[in-house]
């Protein structure tokens, strides 16, 4: 009976604490997201599609494969295939480094989450072997093929990521992780894995904003 009432003590806490929210954050371009309690951490429900920084300059859209791999000075984004009527939605835009450090980037009272946040949304769900299925959205509507749960309400996508060229929709999300040192990294969640992965990345990725 005591094992009975701790694992149901247990599964209290972690639906508790892993609850979409009502409410809806509106970006500077009026797109609207949902977010999700999960631990003490809030999070975005859909990946960011926003084109202007939160105090209304542009972020620049750098269509062009040559601006994109050979721009580190400006914050740029672009839609998958250069498609934002097909990719926008539900996939979001694809951002570079240099866009998603601005202090101006998320919504305020947003940011992009760094490695160690990450980390601690990882370990909450169990661990980096188990928490990706925990992340993912259910089904094969986005994904190609699915061990998803969403356990978390978390509805990963896979909106794939852009280098010299655009590569793995519907395969693999790749989010970006805004690190303080000279190592860009990313976190890779995989179509038919339960494991999330940490990559170092310089291309373009989705992001998932967590409040302040």
């Amino acid at each position: 009976m005591k094992t009975i009432l701790i694992l149901l003590s247990f599964l209290f806490t972690f639906l508790s604490c892993s609850k979409e929210d009502d409410s809806l954050i509106t970006d500077y371009d009026g797109n609207e997201y949902h977010t999700v309690k999960i631990g003490s951490q809030t999070w975005m429900v859909e990946n960011l599609s926003v084109t202007h920084y939160n105090d209304g300059t542009p972020i620049e859209n750098l269509k062009n494969v040559n601006d994109w791999i050979n721009n580190d000075s400006t914050g740029g984004y672009c839609w998958y295939n250069n498609d934002e009527s097909t990719n926008k939605i539900p996939y979001g835009a694809l951002y570079n480094y240099k866009a998603i450090s601005d202090e101006r980037f998320c919504p305020k009272g947003w940011h992009v989450p760094n490695d160690s946040e990450w980390r601690e949304l990882i370990e909450f769900l169990g661990g980096d072997s188990i928490s990706a299925a925990k992340l993912k959205e259910t089904g094969t509507s986005h994904w190609r093929f699915n061990t998803g749960t969403n356990e978390s309400g978390f509805k990963a996508l896979p909106g794939g990521y852009r280098w010299v060229d655009f590569y793995n929709l519907t395969f693999a999300g790749f989010f970006w992780s805004k690190s303080s040192t000279e190592s860009v990294t990313s976190m890779c969640i995989i179509t038919s894995e339960s494991t999330i992965y940490k990559y170092t990345y310089g291309y373009g990725l989705s992001v998932r904003c967590l409040k302040d």
